[in-house]
């Protein structure tokens, strides 16, 4: 049986930009999001900087186009520049 998995995105609401953490399913399709709270705080240093070298690459990735609305993700953006 597969899983899904959570990884940081990049999301966009139409007029903002935000770093949150999307869900995955099995075959890869990105179906929840949560918006705030990515970056507050660790207790150890090591894991603040991993946190940031993910959302670092995050940022090659397409930005995901949100719905905060319906709380839908309705696509990739294309890479930010």
């Amino acid at each position: 049986m597969s899983i899904g998995c959570w990884n940081y995105r990049i999301l966009f609401d139409g007029k903002t930009h935000s770093v949150g953490e999307v869900y995955y399913q099995p075959d890869g399709t990105p179906t929840a999001y949560t918006i705030g709270g990515v970056l507050d705080a660790w207790e150890e240093l090591s894991d603040l900087i991993g946190t940031y070298q993910m959302v670092a690459a995050a940022m090659q990735k397409p930005a995901l186009h949100i719905d905060k609305k319906t709380q839908t993700i309705l696509g990739e953006m294309g890479v930010l520049q």
